[in-house]
């Protein structure tokens, strides 16, 4: 867990994670039906930083939240990660919930798939 700003996608989870939020990342892409669900693409702009850049395309949503890509590097602080705490939380009612993603640790899936939510 110590570049947290890095995800890599796994096809299955990816799969089973319809119609909820599996990653968020300096660019998170929220399809029609997760924009909805998240109050409209108007609402979700209203919840989020001024410096992140919501940009309607025609399925969806994309959602710059730096100019370059977040590593969350947790030995010197995540700083660059902060920025990705409003959206943890905005996101979090629909956020994935699978009781492994892969590391025999019965905590691992929760602890990343929350890793956002109490950055300060």
């Amino acid at each position: 867990m110590r570049y947290i700003g890095l995800d890599i996608s796994n096809f299955l989870i990816q799969t089973n994670a319809r119609h909820c939020v599996c990653n968020l990342s300096w660019l998170s892409l929220f399809g029609k039906q997760i924009t909805a669900k998240l109050g409209g693409s108007e609402y979700i702009c209203s919840q989020l930083p001024d410096s992140m850049k919501v940009s309607e395309i025609n399925w969806g949503i994309i959602i710059r939240a730096s100019d370059a890509p977040i590593i969350g590097d947790v030995n010197r602080g995540a700083k660059d990660a902060l920025v990705l705490r409003g959206l943890a939380l905005l996101t979090k009612p629909i956020r994935l919930n699978v009781p492994n993603l892969g590391p025999d640790d019965d905590d691992f899936a929760a602890r990343w798939l929350s890793r956002f939510d109490a950055l300060k």
